[in-house]
């Protein structure tokens, strides 16, 4: 046999996902999706047929439910399942077969285990309320045990009203926390599944959960939160090698204690353990419950849908020590963790029985008479205290479970002595992603801006994206992800997270006179995001209906105008920081919101092939497009709404204006910026285009200035101020002021868009626009994202007047290069190198830059 040639290409399919996620446990669409990727080295790979071969079983030798048969396409994205009916709580197996580059490439052996699919959840609820009396703050221990033998696989379904933590056997299946994520409980409840097949042994089993409050009546009232006791359904189903299955479900032979460790959990307030109250072995099998009650069936009537999240899955995703430690008066210390974050604090210490060691954290500390304290302001009514009561058996080791926090400092008191630095963690706790992008420049004020971006859209992931994640608030707040939701396609690989806030919105309901696109156009935004940046038009197809409804409310709502009571450009600049103070172009972002999303319904449908459709949401979008210049416009001074910036912005971006009309506006635009000092005039909506909108006309470095300004408002006057994230507010004061607010992360559009240069030339990055847009900041630039076809890069870096450009194209994608001398490129995947002469360059500035109104998004709407 002869060597392999080292230089022969191996191609493989990797990444395979089912609804976005890999080997999901309780998948519930009956047509599920099926994507991979190819991979490769070498240049210029591409698929060019695929085949999937899809059987019933826990391996591929069972029975073919669907084999799609050979499908001449270069697609990997969102294949929909095409075969028999799925059975629930089954489990598949698959394969993808795919001819690239003229050879058929087998994949691994891939699977997933369904879900309930809309059958009923085998069970009774059972509830913690006890003759008309709950204890809404104390944990539940619950346990059940139960028999098994010869078990070939074994799934556990739970659903909770309030957080719950499983065992079987004393193991957690896995390392999630902060389950289940939160429906909306009035129409859906999220459960989830378990593959728990692992983790049974022949004999006795024992199952036991500890039941938290999560978004209880102590919730925020806009919260969408749960009424009544803590209660939960659950159900194991064992399936064993005769074919048989045995199901062990909640009844009333389950037994609970409210008698636990726990005596308070809050998702505000924080947690009370008590270690001294620890029941040592109740989750074994051999442990005597004998003394605990059987728990009570819920006498509600549940009629809520189930609906399973796969995930992804909120976890502890990375640890801090402490960067500083201050000794304080009364014995307390302050620890300075160096990052505002959402999550918690460890601790692993020793101590005497009973001593209580209490936590407190907050955003900011203060300085007072030569003393130091926490600032509580940006908590606003959350307490954000943890209190652990020592059992005084060795090193005691203890987190919150049923609680997390905003908090960047954290103060401790109870200490026998003064803490060092491996006695205290950080742990900052958010929905794990599977990859995030990477941007970095040689100019540490514009990585800074980035980096605060990118931890407060990480603090605010969690089981839904929330406005903050320190006060008595952390509600899912729609207008907050339109505002950073193109910022997320780039930063964050979100597989089914933002899918699963779709399906919770209840977008039926919305109605009677509520609709209005600043706060509910985030629902339309959202499909058509998946669309364009993963080529994935699955939820086109899921949701079409209801979002065509939703603007129909809308529409009959206001007609050709926009209705009243929006918010508009969210929190510009304002001294106060109140609810108050924080509107701003109300009726100008409202206009814009409408035009876009008519464009995004109009791309949809055309998606989708309803041309008509298509043709009224683009008549809708134009007759908006005439009403925002009818409103807006002054003739004489030339400028939208007397020069704000804003409406100036949303008016390039809206594409309606002709070319000379826009260099009028984008030099007047200009001419204000500078005579203002360049200073930032924008709330969540507006700051999103600055960059891009700036970065067309060559004038990238003045919103640059803008966002790098020392003085206020800008970004680098809260980085001076010591801000590692973003805060709500310009100002960072008054009551209405979280200082890690992710809602004005849209401002690092243009950082992907414009520095680095990276566009969708077509539907999910199968073609690639790569111009990047020079400045006088950045010498070096580094940026790499998760496409779904791959991983793609891009590092430029000038060195003695050359521009010097290297490229990572994913396997299956093109990319069209424009240099800044000009010169045009077209490649395929692989590695690429690029150097051209700046003398020569031709897009530092650019003129005569027109888009259309179908190409709204920063050149990124079409007509697919």
């Amino acid at each position: 046999m002869q060597a392999q040639n080292i230089t022969e290409r191996i191609m493989k399919i990797t990444n395979i996902k089912v609804e976005g996620v890999k080997s999901p446990v309780g998948v519930d669409e009956k047509k599920p999706v099926f994507s991979w990727q190819i991979s490769g080295n070498g240049k210029d790979i591409f698929q060019e047929s695929y085949r999937i071969i899809v059987t019933k079983g826990g391996d591929f030798s069972g029975e073919i439910v669907w084999d799609s048969k050979t499908v001449n396409s270069s697609n990997t994205v969102c294949v929909e399942y095409g075969g028999k009916p799925l059975c629930p709580d089954t489990q598949y197996t698959f394969k993808i077969f795919a001819v690239v580059n003229g050879r058929l490439t087998e994949s691994e052996t891939a699977g997933f285990t369904t879900g309930l699919l809309n059958t009923e959840m085998q069970g009774c609820w059972l509830t913690t309320e006890k003759n008309g009396r709950t204890d809404p703050e104390t944990c539940a221990f619950v346990r059940k045990s139960f028999e098994a033998a010869e078990i070939r696989y074994a799934t556990l379904f739970v659903c909770s009203y309030g957080w719950y933590e499983v065992f079987l056997n004393g193991t957690k299946p896995d390392d999630r926390i902060l389950s289940p994520s939160k429906g909306s409980y009035d129409s859906l409840l999220f459960y989830e599944a378990y593959d728990i097949t692992g983790l049974l042994k022949n004999g006795f089993n024992t199952v036991s959960l500890i039941l938290g409050d999560g978004y209880n009546n102590n919730a925020n009232i806009y919260m969408g939160r749960f009424k009544g006791a803590k209660r939960f359904k659950a159900c194991i189903n064992l399936h064993k090698t005769d074919g048989t299955v045995k199901t062990v479900a909640t009844d009333g032979t389950w037994k609970f204690t409210l008698d636990t460790p726990w005596i308070k959990n809050n998702i505000y307030n924080g947690e009370i353990y008590d270690a001294t109250r620890e029941i040592k072995g109740w989750q074994n099998t051999d442990f005597d419950d004998s003394k605990w009650n059987l728990m009570p069936l819920s006498p509600l009537k549940e009629n809520a849908r189930l609906y399973c999240d796969i995930g992804p899955y909120i976890k502890i995703t990375e640890t801090k020590k402490p960067e500083k430690i201050y000794d304080c008066r009364d014995g307390r210390y302050i620890l300075d963790f160096g990052q505002n974050m959402s999550g918690f604090i460890r601790i692993s210490l020793n101590g005497k029985r009973g001593n209580a060691i209490r936590i407190k954290t907050a955003e900011e500390i203060k300085i007072d008479k030569n003393d130091r304290g926490l600032e509580f302001i940006t908590n606003r009514g959350a307490a954000s205290t943890d209190t652990y009561i020592m059992s005084g058996e060795g090193t005691e080791t203890y987190n919150p479970h049923f609680t997390y926090h905003g908090f960047r400092y954290a103060e401790i008191c109870g200490l026998n002595k003064r803490p060092s630095g491996e006695e205290v963690t950080a742990c900052a706790v958010h929905t794990e992603f599977e990859g995030y992008a990477g941007f970095k420049t040689d100019n540490e004020m514009i990585n800074r801006i980035y980096a605060n971006a990118f931890w407060s859209v990480r603090s605010n992931s969690l089981s839904f994206p929330s406005d903050c994640a320190a006060r008595d608030e952390r509600t899912p707040c729609p207008m907050d992800l339109y505002c950073y939701l193109k910022t997320a396609m780039y930063m964050l690989a979100p597989g089914a997270y933002y899918p699963r806030y779709l399906k919770n919105n209840n977008i039926d309901k919305i109605k009677d006179g509520k609709v209005n696109m600043t706060w509910n156009g985030c629902l339309i935004a959202l499909p058509w995001y998946f669309y364009r940046y993963y080529g994935n038009k699955v939820y086109i197809k899921r949701y079409y209906n209801k979002l065509k409804r939703l603007y129909a409310e809308y529409l009959l709502q206001c007609g050709e105008a926009v209705p009243g009571g929006t918010f508009g450009d969210w929190c510009a600049p304002n001294d106060y920081g109140n609810y108050l103070t924080s509107f701003s172009s109300v009726s100008e972002t409202e206009y814009h919101l409408k035009l876009l999303n008519a464009e995004m319904m109009a791309d949809m449908a055309n998606a989708l092939g309803k041309k008509e459709d298509a043709a009224y949401f683009k008549a809708v979008a134009k007759k908006t497009a005439e009403k925002y210049v009818q409103c807006f416009y002054n003739k004489e001074k030339g400028t939208f709404s007397n020069g704000k910036q804003a409406p100036n912005l949303y008016a390039l971006a809206d594409g309606f204006l002709s070319h000379s009309e826009e260099n009028d506006i984008a030099a007047r635009l200009l001419k204000s910026i500078y005579e203002n000092g360049k200073h930032l005039d924008l709330g969540i909506y507006g700051i999103g285009y600055l960059l891009e909108e700036l970065g067309r006309f060559g004038a990238a470095d003045t919103a640059l200035d803008c966002f790098m300004n020392p003085d206020y408002p800008s970004f680098a006057y809260q980085i001076a101020k010591g801000a590692t994230t973003l805060w709500e507010q310009w100002c960072g004061k008054g009551d209405m002021s979280s200082h890690n607010h992710a809602m004005f992360a849209g401002a690092v559009n243009g950082f992907y868009t414009t520095l680095a240069g990276v566009t969708p030339a077509d539907n999910g990055f199968k073609k690639f626009k790569i111009k990047p847009v020079l400045s006088k900041y950045i010498k070096r630039l580094d940026f790499s994202f998760n496409t779904v076809n791959g991983k793609f890069e891009l590092h430029y870096k000038i060195i003695d007047g050359d521009f010097i450009l290297e490229l990572l194209i994913p396997c299956n994608c093109r990319a069209d290069v424009i240099l800044p001398n000009g010169e045009e490129k077209t490649i395929g995947n692989g590695r690429y190198s690029f150097i051209c002469p700046l003398e020569k360059s031709k897009n530092i500035i650019i003129k005569e830059c027109r888009f259309t109104a179908a190409e709204r998004i920063r050149n990124e709407i079409r007509t697919f």
